[in-house]
């Protein structure tokens, strides 16, 4: 990620600034206003590669505060993130022999090309879908729980 956080501005400006935390945006989007906002929904779902994403790392997206490779201002987000209850879906793409999982979990689909590359990700949306179609009806999420996905 260092070499990432250092050439995402370039390509990406001000967003690559924000997304690698070398700005306080994402961190003030998990103060306590924040958190209670976040509280009203009746499910919250994180879907996070098990591996072969290089954009995001697993324990980043699984809120894993205790990973030894976080930094102060990611292991403050992820513990008071971890203060809510949360649907953990870890995601793995067993047959992926390339670095792709990052575009592969949301079935990227800009063209043909990426439509082919990436098509087994749809399920992982349909998943995503179900759980939105499912809050409506099932009761409030009070605690965390752990699923796995293969796809």
């Amino acid at each position: 990620p260092a070499l990432q956080a250092t050439v995402a501005p370039f390509v990406a400006g001000r967003t690559a600034s924000d997304l690698f935390l070398q700005t306080r945006m994402l961190s003030q989007m998990t103060d306590e206003s924040h958190l209670i906002a976040l509280a009203s929904f009746r499910r919250r779902v994180l879907f996070a590669n098990e591996g072969a994403d290089l954009m995001v790392q697993r324990h980043t997206s699984a809120l894993d505060g205790e990973h030894r490779g976080l930094g102060r201002r990611e292991r403050l987000m992820a513990s008071r993130l971890r203060t809510l209850s949360w649907r953990t879906v870890t995601v793995r793409f067993p047959w992926l022999p390339f670095p792709i999982a990052h575009n592969m979990i949301c079935g990227l689909n800009r063209g043909p090309v990426s439509a082919f590359v990436y098509r087994r990700g749809l399920a992982v949306m349909e998943e995503a879908a179900e759980t939105i179609r499912a809050s409506h009806t099932q009761p409030l999420q009070e605690k965390p729980t752990q699923e796995n996905f293969i796809a």
